[in-house]
Parts: C-alpha cells; sequence; structure tokens
C-alpha cells in the first residue's frame, strides 16, 4: 500500500464527515432560529407585549413590553445579555430585562452567576428563565 491508497481513504473519510456536517446543518434549526421561537412564543403570551424585534441605535429589542425591553438568549451568554438587556433599556426608557433559555438543568448555574453578578454590582435586571420544553420550535 502507497501513500496514494492512505490519501484516497482519508479523502473518503473527511468526504463523510463533511456530508454529516451539511446535513446536520440542514435538519437542525440554527440558535437564531430557536431562541426566535422562544421570543415568540414567550412575548406573545404576555398581557402587556407590544411588539418583537423592536429597532433602537445598535440593535433590536427581542421582545418590548410595557414596562420592559427584554433580551432573549441561551444561559451560556449570560454576560452578553446583560450588556444587551441595559442598552436596550437605556434605549427605550424602559427596564431592562432578560430571559434565560435553560436548555438542560445544568444550565441553571448560569442563572445563578447571572443573580450573583447583579446583586454584587447592584444592578437591576428583571430575569425570567424558561425551560427548553417551553415551545417545540419547528425545524
Amino acid at each position: 500500500m502507497g501513500t496514494g491508497f492512505a490519501n484516497e481513504v482519508l479523502i473518503v473519510r473527511f468526504s463523510t464527515v463533511l456530508a454529516c456536517l451539511v446535513l446536520l446543518s440542514t435538519t437542525m434549526p440554527s440558535f437564531a432560529a430557536l431562541e426566535a421561537a422562544y421570543r415568540d412564543a414567550w412575548c406573545k403570551a404576555r398581557q402587556d407585549y407590544v411588539r418583537t424585534e423592536q429597532p433602537v441605535t445598535g440593535g433590536q429589542v427581542d421582545c418590548l413590553t410595557e414596562r420592559y425591553a427584554i433580551e432573549f438568549g441561551f444561559a451560556s451568554k449570560w454576560k452578553e445579555d446583560i450588556a444587551q438587556a441595559r442598552w436596550y433599556g437605556m434605549q427605550t426608557g424602559k427596564i431592562p430585562g432578560i430571559v434565560m433559555i435553560l436548555k438542560k438543568p445544568s444550565d441553571a448555574k448560569y442563572f445563578r452567576y447571572l443573580e450573583d453578578y447583579l446583586h454584587f454590582h447592584d444592578i437591576y435586571i428583571r430575569v425570567w428563565t424558561i425551560d427548553a420544553d417551553y415551545v417545540q420550535p419547528s425545524p
């Protein structure tokens, strides 16, 4: 067996892995699509709901209610969510809020990190959590 055979095997393996990745990427909804499904279901269930995707300078508020400018995010993105919620609150004159999406039970640690951070720095952001089964997003 020369190096030609080894190269052919390597190319076949690489092609197989690449095909699997392409298949997964087309069958699994993106994080943005999943987040949008949670956002739409949660926001529209609120009585004080105003609109989703309210444009502001430098971005858009995920969910705007009569009192809150709310950022949605998966638990591991809690640090980014703090900055976005505060910015959106300032831009709209509303109280900043975060809806943290907990995909699995171990994500609860991120909620504790968020609460500890807000308490330590004396920051008021209204925080809600929703579990992965809150909505079953369509692929």
